[in-house]
């Protein structure tokens, strides 16, 4: 349990940071205006996306699904020869002032979603996601959602966005890790940092030296117990996948000569001593 307590009181604390005040963005966001109507979502919504952003439309798609009772039409804006009332528009303009801005606005019938690529959209999902909290959180489907009209243009202050997660000491399954990701993208960070060896476990297969984790990655705890589990190549093309997919780059650290007690224990030839 307690290597799950500071993922917790993070994740629990932010959350609750936002639903007590649903106007509140994290990021800040660099201009924001407030409005007074509520933009319904519901049964006849549509997202309409420029193709280039269609893996985004797909994102917020199964977001919405996940806690609605509905489903959501994915529709390609080329192919768009009326208007669809409660529409949620995706579009391509050009770039203002940084390559991951964009520019949200939310009226009573309407969500115009724009960026310069995909980057920005995603930030301004996760800003649509930010404003009604509760209900992408709700473990019970909802009918509709009301969704507070705004006026927002924002993007990042700095490149390097981004968190550690040491899976050396202390191993966390990979839906543990896409949740964290999906933590990451909630608040538009774009870089994780996955530590994967130290002296207290190695965590990535490498197929030419296999001791690595058939022994490298366990050790024995002060109680006696056997600890310890390691990524395949499949689950790390998985997890390195389903970030992209979030556009957030992973930097895996992998630590030689230090820090690798965990490789001396799989093959000792490797230290100075033996």
């Amino acid at each position: 349990m307690m290597k799950y307590a500071l993922f917790c009181f993070v994740y629990i604390g932010a959350f609750y940071c936002i639903s007590q005040n649903q106007n509140k963005i994290i990021p800040a966001p660099t201009n924001i205006k407030m409005g007074t109507a509520y933009f319904t979502l519901n049964n006849t919504s549509k997202i309409i996306t420029d193709k280039a952003f269609q893996t985004e439309a797909d994102y917020l798609k199964n977001i919405i699904e996940q806690q609605s009772s509905f489903t959501i039409k994915t529709i390609p804006n080329d192919q768009v020869y009326k208007s669809f009332p409660r529409s949620i528009e995706l579009k391509k303009t050009k770039k203002r002032v940084h390559n991951e801005e964009y520019n949200l606005l939310i009226k009573k019938n309407s969500i115009e979603l724009s960026a310069p690529n995909a980057i920005g959209i995603m930030h301004g999902i996760q800003t649509i996601i930010q404003l009604n909290p509760s209900a992408f959180q709700n473990t019970e489907k909802k009918n509709n959602w009301q969704i507070p009209s705004v006026s927002v243009f924002d993007y990042p202050k700095f490149k390097h966005r981004g968190l550690l997660l040491d899976c050396s000491r202390h191993f966390f399954s990979v839906e543990t890790i896409k949740k964290y990701i999906d933590l990451l993208a909630f608040y538009k960070m774009n870089v994780l940092h996955w530590h994967l060896t130290e002296d207290q476990g190695w965590r990535i297969q490498i197929d030419k030296y296999p001791e690595l984790c058939k022994t490298g990655a366990y050790r024995k705890e002060e109680n006696g117990e056997i600890y310890g589990g390691f990524y395949s190549k499949k689950d790390i093309r998985e997890i390195v996948a389903y970030a992209s997919q979030r556009h957030i780059t992973i930097i895996p650290e992998i630590e030689l000569p230090g820090h690798a007690l965990a490789a001396f224990a799989s093959y000792p030839f490797l230290s100075c001593t033996g």
